[in-house]
């Protein structure tokens, strides 16, 4: 691997999420390593020309633009004609999958989320050892293995203490990846198991990585609503993370949050042009911060269960409907 050759980073989006990647790509490109040249890649689910000049305007002020260049792909699913989707989870996000559709020719490549911040070099996890395997990713937090609580339904034949990785950050061996034919693999898994698999394109991405994936170390994907509700949150301090990833339902953008984190991604977004953007006053915005600040730690095994419920009744609706 030579250090002269670019970076290459993939995500994806559609303008629902022009914010955080708007934030995602800044704090990326303010932190990209002098040197380094970054081709990034993002695979567009709907971002009207508009708003795609007023991103580009948000990062060419980084001091990382100029050894950046951007291309914007078209969302490519494989063969599959139909892939499930219910709740919150677009059918965008199974376009990570097949990432030779996007370079052909690349040997490796990262793919991030868009509601991720950068908060070191992205060098450091390019440079990563893969030691032989297809990929390597952090361990999700609050899924560490198959059979969490709230893991994948669908586990038979699969180790009981298989880690369970999170795919909002992955560095892949994109050679293996063609050679085990990962996306096509993945993407049939999903199509086939749609009733009970819980996660989407994750749980897909796990059940064929099975054993081919590498541990990278946590601080590559530290979640910060973990801290909320997860008692023992305190021993792995956010100001250790090198990239924070805003899982789930609360956002920053989508209400006004007071944890270090939100204020961090709002610091890197008044760099973008969107600056001095916040989220509008509601009534949604209203509950979700007191939902987050008072009540969360409480409800968060009922959260848990409710939306475990609602998963499985969209499944349900959506077996009715393939009928």
């Amino acid at each position: 691997m030579n250090s002269a050759d670019p970076i290459q980073v993939v995500t994806l989006a559609d303008e629902r999420y022009a914010i955080p990647l708007a934030v995602a790509i800044r704090s990326l490109l303010d932190g990209l390593e002098a040197g380094r040249s970054l081709q990034l890649t993002i695979v567009d689910g709907g971002i009207g020309a508009d708003v795609k000049r007023k991103l580009v305007d948000s990062w060419r002020t980084s001091q990382g633009w100029p050894r950046t260049s951007v291309g914007w792909k078209t969302p490519d699913y494989g063969a599959a004609s139909d892939l499930p989707e219910w709740g919150r989870v677009p059918k965008l996000t199974y376009a990570r999958i097949n990432l030779d559709a996007y370079l052909p020719h690349a040997s490796r490549v990262i793919v991030l989320d868009s509601d991720v911040l950068v908060r070191t070099g992205i060098g450091r996890l390019w440079d990563t050892p893969l030691d032989g395997a297809v990929a390597a990713a952090s361990v999700d937090p609050f899924l560490p293995t198959v059979l969490s609580a709230d893991g994948p339904a669908q586990h038979s034949g699969r180790s009981p203490d298989a880690p369970y990785l999170n795919a909002g950050v992955l560095l892949v061996d994109l050679d293996l990846w063609r050679s085990h034919e990962i996306a096509s693999r993945a993407i049939a898994y999903a199509v086939q198991n749609w009733r009970a698999a819980k996660w989407c394109d994750q749980d897909a991405i796990n059940a064929v990585l099975e054993g081919r994936w590498k541990i990278l170390d946590r601080r590559w994907q530290m979640q910060p609503r973990r801290a909320i509700v997860a008692p023992d949150a305190a021993s792995e301090p956010e100001d250790d993370a090198w990239i924070l990833h805003f899982s789930g339902r609360l956002k920053p953008w989508l209400y006004r949050g007071t944890s270090a984190a939100d204020r961090e991604f709002f610091e890197v977004l008044d760099r973008t042009a969107w600056s001095g953007w916040r989220p509008p006053a509601s009534l949604r915005s209203l509950f979700l911060g007191v939902y987050e600040r008072r009540l969360r730690r409480r409800l968060y095994s009922w959260e848990v269960r409710a939306l475990n419920w609602l998963g499985r009744a969209a499944r349900f609706r959506q077996a009715l409907r393939s009928r």
